[in-house]
């Protein structure tokens, strides 16, 4: 419903943000299954182990679905900015 009311900016985020629902929505059935549930069918470390794994994937996940924003280029441009004005100064510190 969100993708279809947003913009076409709103829909990259939404998109893009897409593998946080997956992650929450695919941990509640293995907790339930596991020793949060009410019969337990996983035992102890495999429940865990199955959580793991999905984690990982859904980190790879995450981290491909990043992108470049507005903010975080000028942020990255202040930033350089920054390094290259304390280069000078650390440099008379050395050559003192």
């Amino acid at each position: 419903m969100l993708w279809w009311l947003s913009s076409a900016e709103g829909r990259l985020h939404t998109g893009r943000g897409f593998w946080l629902v997956v992650m929450l929505l695919a941990t509640l059935p293995i907790s339930y299954l596991g020793e949060f549930g009410p019969g337990s069918v996983m035992a102890f470390p495999f429940g865990t182990l199955l959580e793991m794994a999905l984690a990982l994937g859904v980190y790879y996940w995450a981290v491909a679905s990043g992108f470049a924003t507005e903010e975080l280029e000028q942020a990255v441009a202040v930033e350089i900015r920054r390094a290259e004005a304390e280069k000078p100064a650390a440099a008379e510190v050395v050559g003192s």
